[in-house]
C-alpha cells in the first residue's frame, strides 16, 4: 500500500486507505484464475505394452531385425487392434521398436485404431532393450501425453509389465497386450510407484 501523506492535511491519506480497503475486497471477491500448468492437471498417465505379432522364421538370409511378420502375426495384428479400437483405446504417441516385425505391428494396430502417423515413433532404443531401457524410454515422454503405446519385445516387454504393475506374468504372448494405469502426473515418476493392471489379452485368448 502506498501512503501518500501530504503536509496539506490527513484527508489525501484517508482517502487512500479508503480506496485500499475497496481494492482489496474486490480483489478477495474476484474467481481464482488457477493456473494451467501440468500440476494441476489430472493424475493419471497409462502405459500400454504391446509385444510385436507373430514373425516368420521362414528367411535364414534375413538378421533378426528384418524378420517380417508370419501369416498369423498378419492375422493378428488387425485383429488386435479392432479390439482395442472396440474398447475406444486412443493413446496419445505409440513408440516403436524399427524391427521389421515391431513397426508392421505398430503400424496396422495404428490404422486399426484411428491414430494418425505422426503419432507414431520409431526409437531404436527400443530394440533388444531389457526393463530397465524401456522404462527410460518411457520417462522421457512429454508430460502432455496421458496414455503411450510401446511397441517391442521380449524377455524386456514381459520383465517391464511386471515391473510396472507387480503384477506375475510368465510371458506377453506375440500380440499380446498389457495396459496398466498410473497415478502420476509426470512420466519421470512412473518407477516411483506400481500400476494399476487394466488390460492382459493376447490372440489365443479368442480361439
Amino acid at each position: 500500500m502506498r501512503l501518500l501523506y501530504k503536509k496539506s492535511g490527513v484527508h489525501s491519506f484517508v482517502a487512500e486507505i479508503k480506496n485500499t480497503i475497496r481494492t482489496n475486497r474486490a480483489l478477495a471477491q474476484a474467481p481464482v484464475q488457477r493456473s494451467n500448468n501440468i500440476e494441476n492437471k489430472p493424475a493419471m498417465k497409462i502405459v500400454t505394452l504391446v509385444r510385436h505379432a507373430k514373425s516368420s522364421w521362414d528367411y535364414p538370409e534375413l538378421t533378426d531385425f528384418e524378420r517380417p511378420l508370419a501369416k498369423r502375426g498378419k492375422n493378428d495384428a488387425p485383429r488386435v487392434g479392432q479390439r482395442l479400437a472396440k474398447m475406444k483405446i486412443l493413446p496419445d504417441l505409440i513408440i516403436t521398436s524399427p524391427a521389421k516385425r515391431a513397426l508392421k505391428t505398430a503400424k496396422v494396430i495404428s490404422g486399426e485404431i484411428g491414430l494418425g502417423k505422426k503419432k507414431l515413433v520409431k526409437d531404436k532404443r527400443v530394440y533388444m532393450a531389457d526393463s530397465e531401457d524401456l522404462l527410460a524410454i518411457l520417462k522421457e515422454v512429454d508430460d502432455e501425453c496421458k496414455e503411450v503405446f510401446l511397441v517391442g519385445h521380449n524377455p524386456g516387454l514381459t520383465d517391464l509389465a511386471n515391473d510396472l504393475t507387480g503384477e506375475y506374468i510368465d510371458n506377453v504372448p506375440t500380440c499380446g497386450v498389457v495396459r496398466a494405469k498410473f497415478d502420476i502426473n509426470k512420466w519421470s515418476k512412473l518407477s516411483s510407484v506400481k500400476g494399476t493392471l487394466m488390460l492382459f489379452d493376447y490372440p489365443k485368448k479368442h480361439l
